[in-house]
């Protein structure tokens, strides 16, 4: 019976594991495939994709874990921009490749992702704030709107002398006197009446321009 390979999920690295990863990669890590064959050969509790991550994120001793720098970040920005997949998906790792071969630094693909998504996040946040802020806006320009139209009774010419809203018919004494002078008119229509109110008003108040 061929000895079976126990690939057991979420199994811890141990220090002896990482020393035999770094050693591996420096022999096979010019070869196609060195993640696989270190699995295959070496280390069979591990899977491939589980070796290259701690390789590519932890081990590498050319890694720069220092913060990304400005041309990085709008280098960043402007790849995944152009160079994401029509579902959405972006390779991290061709990425990290191309910031390497542009500038001479070693990235793993966590740091570019926690990048990105934290900058996702950003302007999310961002944009949510500012729909925020327009909806109070065009709630406070509503009850604005609405407040006018209580305070600004519409007049049209069918309105009643009763309702109409200036200080000259709401004065009781201004009204009997206007209404007296009014009952001795002809009968006109209702918009004359106003006009009719109004000069008589602007009599009694400023009788030198009479």
């Amino acid at each position: 019976m061929g000895k079976s390979k126990v690939q057991t999920k979420g199994l811890r690295f141990t220090p002896e594991a990482d020393e035999i990863i770094s050693e591996c990669m420096l022999k096979w890590g010019h070869l196609p495939g060195c993640y696989a064959k270190i699995s295959r050969k070496v280390l069979p509790q591990y899977k491939s994709k589980r070796i290259r991550q701690r390789w590519t994120t932890i081990l590498n001793p050319k890694l720069n874990r220092k913060s990304l720098s400005e041309e990085e970040k709008l280098f960043i920005d402007e790849w995944v921009e152009n160079n994401r997949t029509e579902s959405g998906k972006i390779q991290w790792t061709k990425l990290a490749d191309e910031i390497e071969r542009i500038f001479d630094e070693k990235r793993s693909d966590n740091m570019l992702k926690n990048y990105w998504n934290a900058e996702q996040r950003k302007l999310s946040k961002s944009s949510k704030v500012n729909e925020d802020n327009e909806n109070e806006d065009e709630s406070v320009s509503s009850s604005e709107d609405v407040n006018m139209n209580q305070s600004s009774p519409e007049i049209t010419e069918s309105t009643p002398m009763n309702e109409f809203p200036y200080e000259v018919i709401n004065e009781p004494t201004r009204l009997d006197t206007l209404s007296s002078v009014a009952a001795k008119q002809p009968k006109i229509e209702s918009f004359d009446t106003l006009c009719f109110a109004a000069a008589v008003r602007y009599k009694q108040d400023f009788p030198q321009h009479a």
